[in-house]
């Protein structure tokens, strides 16, 4: 590595570890000691401990006394090139919320294939979850991934780190582009049973996908209960 005045080396260093995040270090695991950092990149002490903190402030790594330095996801924000995943939304609003999975299964489905422009004979994670938000049934969303390339999400990996964690750990890649599409609808028997509602019942359901350097990555369709879950719009100009 050559320091230069514009870019010292614990810049460089925290690029390098930052880019071997999702591939040599997944998120939950905990990175090298400082003492085999320093070996690695033939450095200091203080040149590791600043890496470190640098990628602390950005939301890469969290560092507990007594445990070491842990890879995590950093928190998405909410605008219209990062999903925020619902904890994250819930946390912000200061809910009571909690997540229960109804289905984990691959499939094949030409539809939702051709949605994730895929070839209409591969597999497809399929993932439907049903949210409470302070106790009482908010949003029931199915997601669907290519199973390929995700096929190292488990069920028990999404109730520990979320879904947006694991699309991160399993590609490397943090920035996700979201579309959201938004329709009134009638619910079915299968989401009436879910939000304990009459079928029939007119509510929102929210289409989304998302995608990473135009390679889709997801597909999700929700339904929010029109009462316990109230879709909300920001815009910003400027």
């Amino acid at each position: 590595m050559k320091t230069t005045e514009f870019n010292p080396k614990y810049l460089m260093v925290a690029e390098d570890i930052k880019n071997k995040i999702g591939t040599l270090y997944t998120i939950g695991q905990l990175l090298p000691a400082e003492p085999e950092l320093e070996k690695m990149y033939m450095c200091s002490r203080a040149t590791i401990r600043g890496a470190i903190s640098y990628l602390a402030s950005l939301g890469y790594v969290t560092k507990s006394r007594g445990i070491g330095t842990t890879v995590k996801m950093p928190s998405m924000m909410h605008d219209n090139s990062k999903p925020i995943s619902f904890t994250d939304e819930m946390a912000a609003y200061g809910k009571q919320h909690s997540t229960s999975i109804k289905d984990f299964t691959v499939i094949k489905d030409a539809r939702i294939a051709s949605e994730l422009e895929m070839g209409r004979e591969g597999l497809i994670l399929r993932i439907a979850r049903l949210r409470h938000i302070e106790k009482k049934p908010a949003l029931y969303e199915t997601s669907y991934l290519p199973y390929e390339r995700f096929k190292g999400i488990t069920e028990e990996s999404i109730k520990k780190h979320g879904l947006y964690h694991m699309i991160a750990q399993c590609t490397g890649e943090y920035s996700i582009f979201v579309e959201e599409v938004y329709h009134p609808v009638l619910t079915g028997k299968r989401e009436s049973e879910m939000l304990g509602l009459e079928p029939g019942t007119p509510i929102i359901k929210i289409v989304r996908q998302a995608t990473n350097g135009g390679i889709a990555m997801e597909y999700t369709e929700a339904f929010a209960h029109p009462v316990n879950y109230q879709v909300t719009l920001s815009m910003k100009r400027g």
